[in-house]
């Protein structure tokens, strides 16, 4: 994020109003223990979403592999990546109710 912008962006707005409504729809049909696993689902893709430029300069090596991350990600691919992962349980949702 850059200085002056602002914090709450169209695009923050958004996915944190998709985590709400997952969350929301995960308690009232499966429960408060479900709820909770959606959220720490989403996570990961909100992080790639609100801070992608900083997520994209993130470099590090695992613990004992030598397959780590060595290069910085453009944060534009983040930004979509995370947008694919928070939107994939809606997806397959939708799907399910489509097919037979």
């Amino acid at each position: 994020m850059n200085e002056g912008e602002p914090f709450w962006t169209a695009s923050r707005v958004a996915s944190g109003a998709v985590v709400v409504v997952y969350v929301v729809v995960a308690a009232l049909y499966w429960g408060g223990g479900m709820a909770v696993r959606v959220a720490g689902f989403c996570v990961l893709p909100v992080a790639c979403i609100w801070f992608s430029d900083v997520m994209g300069r993130y470099r590090g090596i695992g613990l004992r592999f030598p397959v780590g991350i060595t290069s910085e990600s453009p944060p534009s691919i983040l930004f979509v990546v995370g947008w694919l992962l928070l939107l994939l349980p809606a997806l397959l949702g939708l799907l399910v109710l489509v097919l037979p």
